[in-house]
């Protein structure tokens, strides 16, 4: 790009090249964002293409040559594609782990909960007929249920 005149003069692609971003530069007004006359240092614009709706990263950056600005354009998806699979990996990650917490978590509350209580429940219907030499005591890893069936 050259900044001589009112309006920067763009060069791009050979008319059949391949890439979408290079044509970029056939209907991409970057003068809303920067201001290409007094550009000293290199900028860096996002923008969303309104041909292709496709967000593009472009660089700008001054050369010592007869004014000039070099402009890279880069399809954000080039950059995002690994991080946007990495996220759905972790995702998946996560939802597995939160279910085999789940599961592992309802299985200790069964085992260290559910099942004694049950067997004090058992108790307490001997004791509510009056069946006393049945009662027997049921030890559980927990304290507190413990000293409920201890005689």
């Amino acid at each position: 790009m050259s900044t001589d005149g009112p309006a920067p003069d763009l060069a791009g692609p050979l008319p059949d090249a391949d890439e979408p971003g290079p044509r970029l530069a056939e209907y991409v007004d970057l003068s809303a964002e920067v201001s290409l006359g007094a550009l000293t240092e290199s900028r860096q614009v996002e923008f969303t293409a309104s041909q292709d709706g496709r967000s593009y990263f472009v660089t700008l950056g001054p050369l010592r040559f007869d004014n000039w600005i070099v402009a890279t354009v880069i399809p954000a998806s080039d950059f995002l594609a690994t991080i946007e699979r990495n996220a759905k990996i972790v995702l998946a990650v996560l939802v597995v782990l939160t279910l085999v917490m789940a599961s592992l978590a309802i299985l200790a509350a069964n085992r260290l909960i559910g099942a004694p209580l049950l067997g004090i429940l058992g108790q307490l219907k001997h004791i509510e007929s009056f069946q006393l030499d049945k009662v027997s005591r049921l030890s559980s890893p927990l304290r507190e249920l413990d000293n409920l069936s201890a005689r």
